[in-house]
């Protein structure tokens, strides 16, 4: 007896059918993709303002200070200025240790 496989390569589900099958493909439409925003820390992310406002500021007062708070990465490092997101704005949380230790 003989088996057969099939075509390890053909798609999972079946193709589209009807006038669907006509659209253009949304990849087609928007070619550009990106996996959107990567947080990689669940801190910034909370249901409501109240709470990241005291995430926040539990952030600032923190005994150490936000550097000791922050996970680096070869990317990243806390001490170190980036450009504000929206041009022209200041980032008004970024300031150096020893600034915030005298306010």
């Amino acid at each position: 007896m003989e088996v057969s496989y099939p075509d390890p390569h053909a798609p999972f589900v079946p193709g589209p059918t009807g006038v669907y099958a006509t659209w253009p493909r949304i990849t087609h439409l928007f070619p550009w993709q990106h996996s959107g925003v990567q947080f990689k820390r669940t801190w910034p992310i909370g249901p409501t303002k109240e709470t990241l406002e005291a995430r926040w500021q539990k952030l600032l007062s923190a005994p150490f200070g936000p550097p000791f708070s922050f996970r680096e990465d070869p990317g990243r490092k806390v001490e170190r200025e980036y450009p504000a997101i929206l041009a022209g704005e200041a980032s008004p949380h970024r300031q150096p240790q020893a600034q915030r230790a005298r306010e």
